[in-house]
């Protein structure tokens, strides 16, 4: 994948710093990896790839925490309005490891709240002295258990405004108990910017380059995989990500 992303111009983790990350636009798409090149193509010269200390592909491992009887997991499925994802993030290529809530208001802007911690490895537990932003965030949500780890690699591009990014999450592999599933096919692609800043391309355009607007959730369809929960409002992400697969083997 590295070899595709050659004529991209490279920009720092301080210059590529998320100033969108609150009240921003989320809008998502799933395609095989097979058909990455032809996406990456039509972006042009108007991205820049993160790239730090040589690299551009990045290693993520998230820790979701939930409810025993899978609140918010339940919350995202009805699409309730103003929900959200708990979670411990690690940067591997940083070595930082994060409290991160992610919220959604109104079913529509997202809101990140974020907290670094002193870990050097994923918690199996929310860690303590959190800053009051967070607490108060998990005050309704009692007996927070980790239910879902979630590893992916990412690239991360930034148009040359500053103003859009999209990420492309590669290589998902799901862990809920004893239970492991990976998703090594398939690439999320997702785009993130303020209202004023939306992007130009069409999901026409999009979609002759394999690309197909979904509402995935790497949450929600790593624990409706394998856990026991309902599945019946997963059904469209599911069969999409069957179809993703199955139409580079035939």
């Amino acid at each position: 994948m590295t070899r595709n992303l050659i004529n991209f111009a490279r920009i720092s983790l301080a210059d590529a710093r998320d100033k969108a990350s609150n009240g921003r636009l989320d809008v998502k798409y799933l395609c095989h990896c097979d058909d990455l090149p032809s996406f990456l193509e039509i972006l042009g010269k108007d991205y820049s790839v993160l790239t730090i200390e040589g690299e551009q592909i990045f290693d993520y491992e998230s820790r979701y925490f939930d409810t025993p009887d899978f609140h918010l997991f339940y919350e995202h499925q009805i699409g309730r309005y103003n929900r959200k994802k708990i979670r411990i993030r690690r940067y591997l290529s940083t070595k930082e490891v994060w409290v991160e809530v992610k919220k959604k208001i109104k079913g529509i802007k997202t809101e990140k709240i974020r907290h670094k911690t002193d870990l050097e490895e994923m918690a199996g537990s929310m860690p303590q002295n959190l800053p009051s932003s967070i607490e108060s965030e998990l005050e309704d949500c009692s007996n927070l258990n980790p239910v879902l780890d979630v590893n992916y690699r990412r690239i991360t591009l930034v148009n040359l405004e500053l103003n859009q990014r999209i990420t492309i999450d590669l290589d998902l592999t799901f862990y809920h108990e004893s239970k492991k599933m990976c998703l090594g096919d398939l690439a999320i692609i997702e785009f993130k910017f303020l209202p004023k800043n939306a992007p130009t391309l069409k999901d026409s355009t999009l979609k002759r380059t394999g690309l197909f607007r979904s509402k995935f959730s790497k949450y929600c369809v790593g624990l409706g995989l394998l856990a026991s929960v309902k599945q019946n409002l997963l059904a469209p992400e599911l069969h999409l990500c069957e179809k993703l697969k199955n139409q580079h083997h035939v």
